[in-house]
């Protein structure tokens, strides 16, 4: 993609050269675009500043609301810059016409700049109804493909009218500017420049400042008030002419307070995902929670008041039962584990607060110190809402919160840790993807201490053979050691990776594994006995390179996941199924991680898989010793 963007660049520097030479405009051709009377051209650049101010500005506001509707994807990201750039474009192609034929350009101006409030305020009350026309226009039975550009369409016929409009000025202001043909060298960089730092301007403010304080809604609703009061500029002429400008502006302004609003809740709402249990219940969910931060919309729902959702973008993240901060065992061995393979452990990084379940689990350990780093503020509120009087855990003198992005934290952060948990979103999602590729499992390795550990969650759910072949390929490729846990039920699969070799310290584990803070929590369901890691075992660090196979690691610039899992809508069998890809390579290759192989041992082991109708582990358990006798021998 890079080198196209290049090679059209230096298409563009090589027509220049070419055409630079020659006398396109000849004096015979040349026409006054407006004649003497032309508007004073501080009125002109004026309209080019706040026309670019408001387009950013509607953009950055416009994309954070649609990130719902498209999923927060690369697809859905690029979909809708390529529908602003487009209406822009052929707004500008349509009025190319009547630019010869301008006049004194007022009546022009006044005319475009209210067209574009009216546009710009229907815009903004269509998108709330966004969310019904989907449900209203899209069968259950259409794929992924279809839905997407049934999405997509909906999006053009709302953002188009203003878009257009946008184009259409600024071609307009551009002509207005320059006046003829023969002043575009020496007037058009001025105009451009102007045009370009309104739109900087409205691109920050919107997305540093307004949206983060007030919303994306005041900001959609701001941007029709000043290019109303803008048309104002050019009233001049007979009182008729101003009473009708001065009316049209009241309705507008009256529009914005009337007219629907952005509504978070709705769209929220009506945003399913094929794998989330709760997509066919019929009440909708009470909203407990609801604030649009710097990166995305978090929210907080529940159905019974029992159980609690905590939602990114409408993403289901994490599951909460308050008081109880362990809900899920996925969540909660994740936090434990490095305590279980580890002597000491004495400092620990987690990537991602979430609901605050794996932070809790680690705070059950003796850890000295936990960093925790999650990207939006709006997260850590959430659980103020989730659990009377705030998360417990966050309140522990051991644990910092930092709001930062984890690999920037990770790269400024000199630091060695003996544990890095990583939890971040999934890795389908245009901004979370990079944690999980070979470049930041590389800048944890770097930040691990020389026998520490490393802890990754993986989504089963959403996710095709090919990118956990990826992802499995760039992780272990970075980690000389390391293991899968696999917890089935829960969809979650656990890389462990580290720069020293593993074991598994029985006596240890069953130690701490009795520790007063850790039983309860782990006995719910029924990990009391340190053979019981077995039974979660899934690959060996070997079994998963095999399972790799020749795949492309997953990279900074080979964004597997982003690419793929975004289309996927069920889950994927056969060839593509994730637990047809581990089953097939899983001969639970535990020997070399085990403290003895000595035969009392393994016979323990085999008896307690018995003694769980554990058939298929103690199978090969019994075939590995047969192996291991033989080799002796």
């Amino acid at each position: 993609a890079v080198y196209v963007a290049a090679a059209l660049n230096g298409v563009i520097v090589l027509l220049g050269f070419v055409y630079c030479r020659k006398d396109l405009f000849p004096p015979s051709d040349v026409k006054e675009a407006c004649g003497r009377t032309r508007p004073p051209r501080r009125r002109v650049l004026f309209v080019l500043f706040i026309t670019g101010l408001v387009a950013l500005a509607c953009e950055v506001a416009w994309t954070k609301y649609l990130a719902i509707f498209v999923h927060t994807t690369i697809y859905g990201f690029s979909a809708v810059l390529a529908i602003f750039l487009s209406g822009i474009a052929l707004g500008a192609w349509l009025i190319k016409g009547r630019l010869d034929h301008l006049g004194d350009g007022r009546s022009q101006q006044l005319g475009w700049l209210l067209a574009l409030a009216v546009a710009l305020l229907l815009a903004r009350s269509g998108l709330e109804y966004l969310p019904q026309l989907y449900g209203a226009w899209v069968q259950d039975d259409d794929g992924a493909v279809v839905e997407a550009l049934e999405k997509y369409g909906l999006i053009l016929l709302v953002l188009w009218p203003p878009t257009m409009l946008l184009g259409a000025l600024f071609s307009l202001n551009i002509r207005l500017q320059c006046g003829s043909v023969r002043h575009v060298a020496d007037q058009a960089g001025v105009a451009y420049a102007v045009n370009t730092l309104g739109g900087i301007a409205g691109s920050l403010l919107a997305g540093l400042w307004l949206i983060p304080l007030f919303g994306s809604d005041l900001v959609l609703s701001l941007a029709v008030v000043v290019v109303a009061l803008t048309a104002l500029l050019f009233t001049e002429g007979d009182r008729l002419r101003r009473s009708a400008a001065w009316a049209a502006v009241g309705l507008v302004l009256a529009g914005v307070i009337y007219l629907p609003h952005l509504d978070f809740r709705t769209m929220i709402t009506a945003s399913r995902y094929y794998f989330d249990p709760e997509r066919r219940l019929p009440q909708p969910p009470r909203f407990v929670f609801l604030e649009e931060g710097r990166s995305s919309v978090v929210s907080v729902t529940t159905h019974d008041h029992r159980r609690f959702r905590l939602q990114s973008n409408s993403l289901p993240e994490a599951l909460v039962v308050p008081p109880d901060p362990f809900p899920w065992f996925s969540e909660s061995f994740l936090g434990i584990l490095p305590y279980l393979l580890r002597e000491s452990a004495r400092r620990a990084f987690i990537v991602g607060l979430g609901a605050g379940n794996t932070l809790s689990a680690a705070a059950l350990t003796p850890l000295e110190s936990i960093d925790v780093v999650e990207i939006e503020p709006a997260v850590a509120r959430a659980t103020d809402h989730i659990f009377d009087g705030g998360l417990p855990a966050l309140k522990d003198p051991r644990v910092t919160l930092h709001f930062d992005d984890a690999r920037h934290r990770l790269l400024i952060d000199r630091r060695r840790y003996d544990a890095i948990i990583s939890q971040p979103s999934h890795p389908w999602l245009a901004g979370a993807g990079n944690l999980f590729t070979q470049e930041f499992f590389q800048i944890v390795a770097d930040h691990l201490s020389p026998d520490g550990v490393s802890v990754q969650w993986l989504n089963l759910f959403n996710m095709d053979a090919t990118t956990l072949r990826s992802i499995l390929n760039a992780y272990f490729s970075v980690f000389p050691y390391g293991m899968t846990f696999l917890v089935q039920y829960e969809n979650s699969l656990i890389l462990v990776g580290s720069k020293a070799p593993l074991r598994f310290e029985q006596g240890m584990i069953q130690a701490r594994l009795k520790e007063p803070s850790i039983e309860p929590v782990l006995s719910r369901w029924k990990f009391v006995s340190a053979y019981e890691l077995y039974r979660y075992f899934s690959l060996s660090r070997a079994e998963a390179l095999e399972a790799a196979g020749e795949s492309i690691a997953n990279s900074d610039t080979r964004l597997i996941p982003e690419v793929r899992l975004a289309w996927l809508d069920q889950r994927p069998r056969g060839e593509e199924g994730t637990l047809e890809l581990l089953a097939s390579h899983y001969r639970f290759d535990v020997l070399s991680y085990l403290d003895s192989t000595a035969p009392a041992r393994l016979d323990r082991l085999g008896r307690y898989l018995l003694s769980k109708r554990d058939y298929l582990r103690y199978d090969l358990l019994r075939q590995q010793r047969a192996r291991m006798e033989g080799e002796r021998r």
